[in-house]
């Protein structure tokens, strides 16, 4: 789930029984749509939240020590580090803040059994 231009994706699993607790938003540059779909750029550091039984969420962060890394190297600059953090941060308060997608009850949607894989359109592996 990508809330349009947030800087992070919302990814859940399901194992065909049940949804798994996790729910992984992976921080990314926003989305830009492109002839073979969408573009964005992973940014390392990621947020995994989970919702309690008793509704209570709690939140950790995810790859911070490669972020640090990357940013030692000067593969990312500390401003680039750290409106990354800001946006994990924003991440965060979306959570506890209950906005969507957080705000959905997913526990009753699952996927038909008889739903298959898209094929990929011819062409789908060129780079343009």
């Amino acid at each position: 789930m990508h809330p349009k231009g947030a800087a992070w994706s919302v990814w859940r699993w399901h194992d065909g029984k049940q949804w798994l607790p996790d729910w992984y938003i992976n921080l990314e540059l926003p989305w830009v749509r492109t002839s073979m779909g969408f573009d964005s750029q992973d940014w390392t550091l990621d947020v995994v939240a989970r919702r309690h039984p008793e509704g209570r969420w709690s939140v950790r962060y995810k790859d911070e020590d490669e972020l640090a890394f990357y940013a030692d190297q000067g593969l990312v600059s500390e401003a680039d580090r750290s409106m990354i953090e800001r946006t994990g941060q924003k991440a965060t308060a979306a959570v506890h803040a209950g906005s969507f997608p957080f705000d959905a009850d997913w526990s009753r949607w699952t996927p038909q059994p008889n739903w298959v894989a898209p094929q990929l359109p011819a062409g789908w592996d060129a780079v343009r």
